[in-house]
């Protein structure tokens, strides 16, 4: 497992540096007031959600998957890895923006209240979570018309997650009303369910 999740980070390694700078650079606009903390959190959840897709494109290029399937761990490491991979990011980006929160809070250049930005931060998690457990079965077991759905779904959630972040930020508490543990815990059980499931359904793909 550890060999596949090196592999992804090889290839998105560049993918990753460069999200963090535009994260990094967006942290800087927002402590200058010039936008939202929402835009950031927003961002983080899209960025999180793109990543460990984004590999099967480079997948694809060079037919990794009938050799990966040749590795002793088979289909099974496949899939896992790719799992495994999608957390690994979603946990390093909501531990980078939540250091963020706290520095921009520290300096009184938050415009909202920290308590508040922190459950939002949850909120995107649990999104990002939830996108990562519908797409990355398509792309698995729909190739081609996996990434078009990738695509079309990415949009829709993020510009639903982009009002709601925006209700939390101008009207305050809307998260506040909203048990965040519990999305936390359904987008992890869903994440739990989609990699069994696509690991049972991938098993009898002809690669």
């Amino acid at each position: 497992m550890a060999g596949m999740l090196y592999k992804d980070f090889l290839l998105t390694r560049k993918d990753l540096a460069a999200y963090a700078l535009l994260l990094l650079a967006m942290g800087v606009v927002v402590g200058q007031g010039a936008v939202g903390a929402t835009l950031l959190l927003g961002l983080m959840a899209l960025y999180c959600s793109g990543v460990a897709s984004a590999l099967f494109t480079y997948d694809a290029k060079v037919h990794w998957p009938p050799y990966g399937a040749c590795t002793p761990g088979g289909r099974a490491r496949l899939v896992g890895g790719r799992y495994l991979y999608a957390l690994v990011v979603l946990a390093g980006g909501v531990l980078a923006v939540g250091g963020m929160l706290l520095a921009l809070s520290a300096m009184g250049r938050l415009s909202m209240e920290l308590a508040d930005a922190l459950r939002a931060l949850a909120a995107c998690a649990a999104a990002a979570l939830a996108i990562n457990a519908f797409l990355l079965p398509a792309l698995f077991l729909l190739g081609d018309w996996g990434r078009v759905l990738f695509v079309l779904v990415v949009v829709v959630l993020f510009v639903l997650l982009l009002v709601s972040l925006f209700a939390e930020e101008r009207l305050g508490g809307v998260f506040r009303l909203l048990p965040v543990a519990l999305l936390l815990l359904l987008a992890a059980g869903l994440f739990a369910l989609s990699w069994r499931l696509t690991l049972r359904l991938y098993r009898h793909k002809e690669l």
